[in-house]
């Protein structure tokens, strides 16, 4: 083998300093911007995960109150006062005693 071909292997396989660099700087800012992406994306999680545990707590108060609504439904006062209200029944020993509507 001449001089001139072992140069010439000797320099391909060699990667100038400056290109190495430049693959370094690429590698970093590859690996920098796919944390930042992600961090982005675990904050975006992490909101998602207070908005829809706010949610559950807001629903599990509206289930407390429906179920104490139904409690309350199940109760002779609450016949009582339906009774009243909406049907205008009364108790056989009460007396009714009614405004006159004035004419206008």
């Amino acid at each position: 083998m001449s001089q001139h071909e072992r140069k010439r292997q000797e320099k391909s396989y060699t990667i100038h300093p400056v290109w190495k660099w430049v693959l370094f700087a690429a590698v970093v800012i590859y690996c920098g911007i796919t944390i930042l992406t992600q961090q982005v994306k675990i904050n975006e999680q992490k909101a998602m995960t207070e908005e829809l545990s706010a949610r559950e707590q807001e629903l599990e108060e509206r289930i407390e109150t429906l179920e104490s609504e139904l409690a309350y439904m199940d109760t002779d006062e609450y016949v009582e006062r339906t009774a009243r209200d909406r049907l205008g029944m009364v108790k056989e020993d009460e007396i009714i005693f009614r405004e006159e509507e004035k004419e206008s």
